[in-house]
């Protein structure tokens, strides 16, 4: 009887939907990839947590960078889902960083508002992301996922450029 078999590891994963895309994985494993897309997934949904607690707290005038800082790691945790589920892992939830960060921007968004005076640490803290986006690129032998993980981090530079210049005129 198949209602008795177990799930497998694309049907327990949060995003069924990559899991779905992905369930034709040929069972070959790369390590180093496997851990360089987990090391850049973590960072990603460290920083998503941190600006998904910045909702109602933003100033008007940021509201549309944050938005497109929070749309871009969003998209960017989706694909690094869909190659993790690829190298036969499972996603990630983030780390102590991530919720550290969320308090912080919670309690900075209660106390004060995030207005420009934010931009400055979140251009900064960014560069955690974009690092660890340098350095996965770094680690991968597969040309795809270095391109798709280098896709990845320019994005995040040219929003980290817009922001730093957004606080340079604040």
């Amino acid at each position: 009887m198949q209602d008795d078999l177990p799930a497998s590891p694309a049907q327990l994963a949060p995003n069924h939907i990559a899991a779905t895309e992905v369930a034709d994985v040929d069972g070959s494993r790369d390590g180093a990839t496997e851990e360089a897309l987990r090391d850049a997934l973590t960072a990603t949904l460290d920083a998503l947590e941190g600006y998904r607690a910045m909702e109602g707290h933003v100033a008007p005038d940021l509201q549309g960078l944050i938005r497109d800082w929070r749309e871009a790691h969003e998209g960017h945790a989706a694909e690094l889902e869909r190659a993790l589920l690829r190298q036969g892992g499972v996603d990630d939830e983030g780390s102590m960083m991530g919720t550290l960060n969320s308090v912080v921007v919670t309690t900075r968004g209660m106390l004060v508002g995030i207005d420009r005076a934010a931009l400055g640490p979140i251009a900064k803290g960014e560069q955690r992301t974009i690092d660890a986006y340098a350095k996965a690129a770094d680690r991968v032998a597969s040309p795809a996922v270095r391109e798709m993980l280098n896709g990845h981090r320019t994005r995040l530079v040219h929003l980290a450029n817009r922001t730093q210049d957004m606080a340079d005129r604040a």
